[in-house]
Protein backbone atom coordinates (compact mmCIF):
# COMPACT_ATOMS: atom_id res chain seq x y z
CA UNK A 1 0.00 0.00 0.00
CA UNK A 2 1.38 3.40 -0.99
CA UNK A 3 0.15 6.89 -0.13
CA UNK A 4 1.65 10.00 -1.70
CA UNK A 5 0.79 13.54 -0.60
CA UNK A 6 2.04 16.64 -2.43
CA UNK A 7 3.10 19.32 0.06
CA UNK A 8 4.70 21.69 -2.43
CA UNK A 9 5.61 22.12 -6.09
CA UNK A 10 4.02 20.43 -9.06
CA UNK A 11 4.15 16.80 -10.19
CA UNK A 12 2.38 14.84 -12.89
CA UNK A 13 1.05 11.40 -11.98
CA UNK A 14 0.76 9.11 -15.00
CA UNK A 15 -1.33 5.99 -14.49
CA UNK A 16 -1.16 2.88 -16.65
CA UNK A 17 -4.45 1.10 -17.20
CA UNK A 18 -4.85 -2.65 -17.63
CA UNK A 19 -7.30 -3.63 -20.36
CA UNK A 20 -8.61 -6.74 -18.62
CA UNK A 21 -8.90 -8.14 -15.08
CA UNK A 22 -6.03 -10.57 -15.67
CA UNK A 23 -3.78 -8.48 -17.92
CA UNK A 24 -0.11 -9.37 -17.53
CA UNK A 25 1.97 -7.09 -15.36
CA UNK A 26 4.30 -4.83 -17.30
CA UNK A 27 7.29 -5.38 -15.03
CA UNK A 28 10.44 -3.26 -15.14
CA UNK A 29 13.50 -2.66 -13.02
CA UNK A 30 13.14 0.28 -10.67
CA UNK A 31 14.87 3.39 -11.96
CA UNK A 32 16.79 5.28 -9.34
CA UNK A 33 16.95 9.05 -9.45
CA UNK A 34 19.90 10.23 -11.53
CA UNK A 35 20.05 7.05 -13.59
CA UNK A 36 19.40 7.37 -17.32
CA UNK A 37 16.15 5.77 -18.52
CA UNK A 38 16.53 2.59 -20.52
CA UNK A 39 14.12 0.51 -22.55
CA UNK A 40 12.22 -0.68 -19.50
CA UNK A 41 8.48 -0.93 -19.63
CA UNK A 42 7.04 2.01 -17.74
CA UNK A 43 4.16 4.43 -18.08
CA UNK A 44 6.63 6.93 -19.60
CA UNK A 45 7.66 4.52 -22.39
CA UNK A 46 5.34 5.37 -25.30
CA UNK A 47 6.07 1.99 -26.93
CA UNK A 48 4.91 0.05 -23.85
CA UNK A 49 1.37 1.48 -23.67
CA UNK A 50 -1.28 2.48 -26.17
CA UNK A 51 -2.47 6.10 -25.92
CA UNK A 52 -5.78 5.08 -24.29
CA UNK A 53 -3.95 2.98 -21.66
CA UNK A 54 -2.52 5.94 -19.71
CA UNK A 55 -3.85 9.12 -18.20
CA UNK A 56 -2.21 12.05 -16.44
CA UNK A 57 -3.31 13.65 -13.18
CA UNK A 58 -1.80 16.93 -11.96
CA UNK A 59 -0.44 16.75 -8.40
CA UNK A 60 -0.26 20.15 -6.69
CA UNK A 61 -0.38 21.31 -3.08
CA UNK A 62 -2.76 19.01 -1.21
CA UNK A 63 -3.09 16.43 -4.00
CA UNK A 64 -2.76 12.81 -2.99
CA UNK A 65 -3.14 9.33 -4.32
CA UNK A 66 -3.30 5.88 -2.78
CA UNK A 67 -2.11 2.88 -4.74
CA UNK A 68 -1.60 -0.83 -4.57
CA UNK A 69 1.63 -1.13 -6.58
CA UNK A 70 0.82 -4.62 -7.89
CA UNK A 71 -2.36 -3.33 -9.49
CA UNK A 72 -1.63 0.35 -10.05
CA UNK A 73 1.23 0.89 -12.47
CA UNK A 74 2.24 4.54 -12.30
CA UNK A 75 5.06 7.04 -12.49
CA UNK A 76 5.55 10.62 -11.34
CA UNK A 77 7.28 13.43 -13.23
CA UNK A 78 8.54 16.44 -11.31
CA UNK A 79 7.52 19.70 -12.98
CA UNK A 80 8.69 22.31 -10.48
CA UNK A 81 11.78 24.48 -10.43
CA UNK A 82 13.99 25.91 -7.68
CA UNK A 83 11.50 28.67 -6.88
CA UNK A 84 8.75 26.12 -6.18
CA UNK A 85 10.42 22.82 -5.20
CA UNK A 86 8.54 19.55 -5.00
CA UNK A 87 7.93 18.35 -1.47
CA UNK A 88 6.08 15.05 -1.22
CA UNK A 89 5.31 12.73 1.65
CA UNK A 90 5.57 9.06 0.69
CA UNK A 91 4.11 6.40 3.00
CA UNK A 92 4.60 2.76 2.06
CA UNK A 93 3.93 -0.63 3.52
CA UNK A 94 6.26 -2.96 1.67
CA UNK A 95 7.79 -6.40 1.56
CA UNK A 96 11.17 -6.63 3.27
CA UNK A 97 12.19 -9.42 0.89
CA UNK A 98 12.76 -8.22 -2.72
CA UNK A 99 12.15 -11.65 -4.31
CA UNK A 100 8.78 -11.92 -2.52
CA UNK A 101 7.84 -8.41 -3.64
CA UNK A 102 8.66 -9.21 -7.28
CA UNK A 103 6.63 -12.42 -7.06
CA UNK A 104 3.53 -10.67 -5.67
CA UNK A 105 3.88 -7.54 -7.82
CA UNK A 106 3.93 -9.67 -10.97
CA UNK A 107 0.78 -11.65 -10.23
CA UNK A 108 -2.46 -11.01 -12.05
CA UNK A 109 -4.69 -13.65 -10.51
CA UNK A 110 -8.18 -13.83 -9.10
CA UNK A 111 -6.67 -13.65 -5.59
CA UNK A 112 -4.77 -10.41 -6.25
CA UNK A 113 -7.85 -8.95 -7.96
CA UNK A 114 -9.93 -9.76 -4.86
CA UNK A 115 -7.27 -8.16 -2.61
CA UNK A 116 -7.36 -5.00 -4.76
CA UNK A 117 -11.17 -4.93 -4.68
CA UNK A 118 -11.23 -5.36 -0.88
CA UNK A 119 -8.67 -2.58 -0.41
CA UNK A 120 -10.56 -0.29 -2.81
CA UNK A 121 -13.86 -0.88 -1.03
CA UNK A 122 -12.28 -0.28 2.38
CA UNK A 123 -10.68 2.97 1.23
CA UNK A 124 -13.89 4.14 -0.47
CA UNK A 125 -15.92 3.61 2.69
CA UNK A 126 -13.34 5.22 5.04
Amino acid sequence: LHLSLTLGGRRMLRVGKFREKHSPYKWHETRRRGKRPGDEISVWNSEAYEQDETWDLAQELGSMYVSLPFSFQHGVAYESDVSDPVIALQCRFAFANLSEAKLVNGQRTDVTRRVAEAMSQALASA
